[in-house]
């Protein structure tokens, strides 16, 4: 006998996945044509890049209560909706500076502050997160 609503969950993870993953290439794809903007000096500098990586821990917060209010408007777990965005994220970065590396406008030194710049970022967004979904009381 079909298990209907195992059938209905695993479409909903599905749909999540797919949702979450293309949220995040866009994020990503987005954000690299950003950093294209950022001089080489602010990445290679300590003292700019110091504010740049404070920038991107802030942003955090706006990237996930966002996800989190898409979750709810889809009716998808908010941390699998997040950390799927992140994945597409990291799809797109992990693509692109090993294969189009050009696609950020940065080379040599700056080139590679960028790439420990999103690691960063992806840290800063699983993170808070995580502290969102405590704040909530969400422990699933």
């Amino acid at each position: 006998m079909p298990d209907h609503h195992a059938a209905s969950a695993t479409m909903a993870d599905s749909r999540t996945l797919t949702i979450g993953i293309v949220v995040g290439l866009a994020i990503a794809l987005t954000f690299a044509l950003l950093i294209r903007l950022v001089p080489a000096w602010v990445l290679v500098e300590t003292g700019p890049r110091i504010a740049l990586y404070v920038l991107l821990a802030l942003a955090a917060v706006p990237t996930v209560l966002p996800l989190w209010a898409l979750a709810a408007r889809i009716g998808a777990e908010p941390r699998r909706l997040a950390w799927a965005a992140v994945g597409g994220a990291m799809l797109f970065d992990g693509l692109a500076l090993g294969f189009v590396p050009q696609l950020y406008g940065q080379t040599g030194d700056a080139w590679a502050y960028t790439a420990a710049a999103l690691i960063w970022a992806f840290a800063t967004v699983v993170i808070t997160e995580l502290l969102v979904e405590r704040r909530r009381g969400r422990t699933d």
